[in-house]
């Protein structure tokens, strides 16, 4: 009898999880920030950059590198909406309000302010690709898109961008695979997508306002809407409504390889399409505030950002993540 209770003893130990041992969960890394987070991307789990709203003391920009989070000066004012770079250049990109836009060096850990476009345009998108940078905005005074394209050190707009589209409304993201193969959203209803034969504006089934859009070797999803919800999703040039029921208004998204994606928005929002079904995790922490950009590292961490978004500047900084735990001081 003792050596059957040691053997089941010993069964029990090696059935139960090691208490030092982390687990992937849900959870608020920040939250309450002074200035809402606005922007995130990474080119790893190790290498992780947030950038948002300037509340009096230049914009929230943060760097995580694995072990630690800096918060970095970048000498500028201004509320900054979006970040990106590339896994294989040592340049980030950081845009935003009065034509800000940041050029970011690791080598140097230093940053430039790259001129070009105007001080009226609110840069709500930046994206490299190819060596190729693009800028996307509208006047804070009005209702024109702008797309800029990086030529030398400047930002020059690109003339060739149909009129209609761009008197129909801001542009907020850009986002491609190739030099060759662009997607621009905004509120105009249509996206515009570039090809070797330069852009084109391509009807989307609901003529509703797209905020984001990114996608992987196949497809391009924009997310969007107004109090309701919108997912549309592109092959090629065919872009079909790929909406779920029960949406909320969607702010961000991020499509992996695999072609599973993430969306956040509204009231805490978090989807997730895997194969042809969506679902809304468990265990996400509770918040009536909005997740505003959302990035899924190689290693499936996701890391979701916002705050308080309806009132400028925007406060109340969140990061939301899914993954083991990670330090939450800077």
């Amino acid at each position: 009898m003792l050596r059957h209770a040691i053997v089941l003893c010993l069964l029990v130990i090696a059935c139960e999880p090691d208490p030092g041992t982390p687990s992937n969960r849900w959870e608020h890394v920040f939250s309450d920030l002074p200035g809402a987070l606005l922007g995130v991307w990474g080119s790893g789990a190790d290498d992780v950059f947030v950038v948002g709203a300037d509340v009096g003391e230049g914009p929230w920009v943060l760097h995580y590198d694995g072990d630690r989070w800096r918060r970095l000066n970048t000498g500028a004012t201004g509320t900054l909406w979006w970040v990106s770079g590339t896994s294989s250049s040592a340049r980030v990109w950081m845009s935003g309000q009065a034509g800000l836009v940041l050029r970011y060096d690791r080598d140097r850990d230093a940053f430039t302010r790259v001129e070009g476009v105007p001080a009226g345009v609110t840069v709500f998108g930046v994206f490299e690709v190819g060596g190729e940078v693009w800028a996307v905005g509208g006047e804070a005074s009005g209702s024109v898109g702008h797309a800029y394209q990086l030529q030398g050190d400047v930002f020059v707009e690109d003339a060739s961008i149909p009129s209609e589209v761009e008197e129909a409304g801001h542009f907020f993201k850009v986002w491609g695979r190739a030099p060759d193969d662009l997607w621009i959203v905004g509120l105009g209803g249509k996206m515009l997508h570039r090809d070797a034969g330069g852009w084109r504006a391509i009807d989307t089934p609901t003529g509703r306002r797209l905020f984001t859009v990114h996608g992987n070797a196949t497809i391009a999803v924009a997310v969007g809407g107004f109090a309701t919800g919108l997912v549309v999703e592109a092959i090629g040039d065919t872009v079909q409504d790929a909406t779920p029921p029960a949406l909320k208004q969607l702010n961000g998204v991020w499509v992996e390889g695999d072609g599973t994606v993430v969306a956040v928005g509204v009231e805490g929002s978090v989807r997730e399409r895997r194969g042809s079904i969506w679902s809304t995790p468990s265990g996400l922490p509770a918040t009536l505030d909005d997740y505003h950009a959302v990035y899924v590292d190689p290693e499936g961490g996701v890391w979701a950002v916002g705050g308080f978004l309806v009132v400028e500047p925007q406060k109340d900084g969140m990061l939301l993540r899914y993954g083991e735990p990670i330090p939450n001081t800077f």
